[in-house]
This record gives C-alpha cells, sequence and structure tokens, in this order.
C-alpha cells in the first residue's frame, strides 16, 4: 500500500472505509501535493511531493 498514491488510495481505503490505514499514511504530515493539496507522512505517496 506505501508505494500507492493518495489519489488512488483516497478514493479505495475511503469507499471501503477502511480508514485506519489510510489514517496511518497522513497522522505526522512532512509533504504536500502540488497537484492535487493532498499531504502524507512520506513523499512517495504524493504524485507531486514538496516539503511542508
Amino acid at each position: 500500500m506505501a508505494s500507492d498514491k493518495m489519489c488512488k488510495l483516497a478514493k479505495k481505503e475511503l469507499h471501503n472505509k477502511d480508514s485506519k490505514a489510510f489514517k496511518k499514511l497522513v497522522d505526522s504530515p512532512e509533504f504536500f501535493c502540488r497537484k492535487c493539496g493532498r499531504v502524507a507522512n512520506k513523499k512517495g505517496n504524493l504524485c507531486k511531493p514538496q516539503k511542508l
């Protein structure tokens, strides 16, 4: 799951109501995506990451 991008994960995990796994990826965000604005703990989970 860590290799997936947040755009894909947000749709898949939140629709499956398995938000615990998703929350672990965003609980201490250090990066945001310049494309979609989402945040993540690791830059590998974002399409166009930039350090916060």
